[in-house]
């Protein structure tokens, strides 16, 4: 078993800012976007990593299961999400006391089960990858509710701020049989075709998502010479 602990300083994020405001429709329509770095303070992650292994006559598999405390931003208000173009842009301070660093899991468990036996002139072998990735947020505010400059709040989801992703199970399979100096091989990738979101840039009327791998398969052929 082993412990980690990081603890940052000055930590910088990224999010969207509105950078060109349509006027003429009511109420504004922000219709120009640009990244924007922005200085959070500091973050602390801390857990543990445990891993288990375990030989079978012919296979052999393991386990790694790695559960990570809830980690936590300090402080660091940081101006966003409420901006209120007839005040000139300008948006409240929002104090992210508490609220969990983007893309970070609580629990983070991978097991993998492999198997290689003689089959007739060949040797057969196999494994599954299995990973479970417990539910994380995709931006430094957690999907809370927004306040905005007179105090007035609104959930994130109705002002279009969704920011959480849903624990889920990927699975990688493969498949190998070697002969003399040739090898044949089958692969499937994210098998069970789960739709995730890993990244996400989420502005007024604007939805940015980066998904994972589609479910993907394949074969082929090696050679050594």
């Amino acid at each position: 078993m082993n412990g980690f602990y990081y603890d940052y300083s000055n930590q910088v994020f990224q999010d969207l800012t509105c950078i060109n405001l349509e006027s003429t429709q009511t109420p504004p329509v922000c219709n120009g976007y640009s990244l924007v770095n922005r200085n959070i303070g500091a973050s602390r992650i801390y857990g543990a990593e445990a891993e288990m292994r375990f030989k079978f006559p012919g296979h052999s598999a393991w386990t790694s299961a790695l559960p990570i405390s809830t980690p936590r931003l300090p402080g660091a208000p940081l101006p966003m999400r409420a901006q209120d173009f007839d005040d000139g842009g300008n948006s409240p301070s929002i104090s992210l006391v508490g609220k969990r660093p983007p893309l970070a899991s609580k629990m983070n468990v991978t097991a993998r089960l492999s198997q290689w036996f003689d089959a007739g002139p060949g040797r057969l072998d196999w494994q599954a990858l299995l990973n479970y990735l417990s539910s994380y947020f995709l931006s430094q505010f957690n999907e809370d509710d927004i306040v905005f400059l007179d105090g007035t709040r609104q959930d994130a989801l109705s002002a279009g701020f969704p920011g959480r992703q849903k624990g889920y199970v990927t699975l990688n399979l493969g498949i190998g049989y070697k002969i003399k100096n040739f090898r044949f091989e089958g692969w499937a990738s994210s098998f069970l075709n789960e739709e995730v979101s890993q990244k996400a840039l989420v502005g007024s009327s604007l939805n940015i998502r980066f998904l994972n791998d589609a479910r993907s398969y394949g074969t082929r052929v090696r050679v050594n010479f």
